[in-house]
């Protein structure tokens, strides 16, 4: 339910400074995206990827570039990074907004890696930054509950049934599993 929950949030990371560390230990998807007008494909070995087996840092300039394509460490990822670089300079992936800047020679910053630029993108729908907000465990359940349409089928029953059927002598796998029928979801 969390993680449903924050992609419902809205958020725009082109503001996210990163530095080069951060950016070498992201996953390789969070690097770049495939454009609405393009068609590419991208690999599925992509997803187990991180930054830094494609990617390498310079430290003279701070900055990170590719890998040269004939490097014997993507042997082991077989076509996925040759299908990225050509991806990338074709034009069919595009590097994300916040990627960008740590692909530039660039002055030494922070060389801690640091999620919290992405994090402070995250603001609540009143504009609050997720960061500062203050809510309890339940004001955050019941928001997201209320943010979420309930099937018709759980709106008809009504609370006395439902005081019964957790007071039945059950186990608690029992009434585990027959809450997954009922609902489709696992308990929180």
């Amino acid at each position: 339910m969390l993680y449903r929950t924050v992609d419902y949030l809205p958020k725009s990371f082109d503001a996210a400074p990163i530095s080069t560390a951060t950016a070498m230990a992201l996953p390789l998807q969070a690097a770049f995206y495939v454009p609405s007008s393009s068609s590419l494909v991208v690999p599925l070995k992509v997803k187990e990827m991180m930054v830094s087996d494609v990617f390498q840092y310079d430290a003279r300039l701070n900055f990170v570039h590719w890998k040269d394509t004939r490097d014997p460490s993507l042997l082991s990822w077989k076509r996925a990074p040759s299908t990225v670089f050509r991806g990338l300079a074709s034009g069919t992936l595009k590097f994300q907004p916040y990627f960008l800047p740590v692909c530039s020679p660039a002055p030494l910053v922070d060389p801690g890696v640091s999620f919290a630029p992405l994090v402070d993108q995250f603001c609540l729908h009143d504009g609050q930054p997720l960061g500062n907000a203050q809510a309890s465990a339940k004001t955050f359940r019941l928001s997201v509950l209320s943010s979420m349409e309930q099937p018709l089928v759980l709106q008809n029953i009504s609370a006395s049934h439902w005081k019964f059927f957790w007071s039945l002598s059950l186990t608690y796998i029992q009434r585990n599993v027959i809450y997954r029928l009922i609902t489709g979801c696992i308990p929180s």
